[in-house]
């Protein structure tokens, strides 16, 4: 059947449009804000805010488990907002990323994350 391809072809362009537009919504993090971006972990819990503003996050909490992937759309007073066409979640930043000794630490939405150091260090 000829119909099966039709709609191939048509998902294909519908992603690579959407995929468009996420790109294209996506801003880098202002250097005033790029404490930010890193690996943060703990124990239930991962957050990764990459240098082009793109944000993962895993959650998981008792049996629920939430996962987001999105671009950050702005900072705000006390977080920050992810999200994309409409649909948007804000992190609520209790303790801001800070150094003690060598190690990163930022608390979000309750839970102490933890940078990950890269290879170098």
């Amino acid at each position: 059947m000829m119909i099966k391809p039709m709609f191939r072809r048509l998902r294909l362009v519908c992603l690579t449009l959407v995929s468009l537009m996420l790109v294209a919504c996506v801003d880098p993090i202002p250097p005033e804000r790029f404490a930010y971006v890193g690996d943060w972990r703990a124990d239930n819990m991962k957050l990764v805010i990459n240098a082009d503003g793109i944000v993962n996050y895993y959650r998981k909490q008792g049996p629920r488990e939430t996962t987001i992937n999105a671009p950050l759309k702005q900072f705000e007073e006390g977080g920050f907002v992810v999200g994309v066409l409409g649909f948007t979640t804000k992190f609520m930043v209790d303790v801001p990323p800070h150094q003690e000794g060598d190690d990163w630490w930022m608390q979000v939405d309750g839970v102490m994350l933890q940078r990950a150091k890269d290879i170098n260090g």
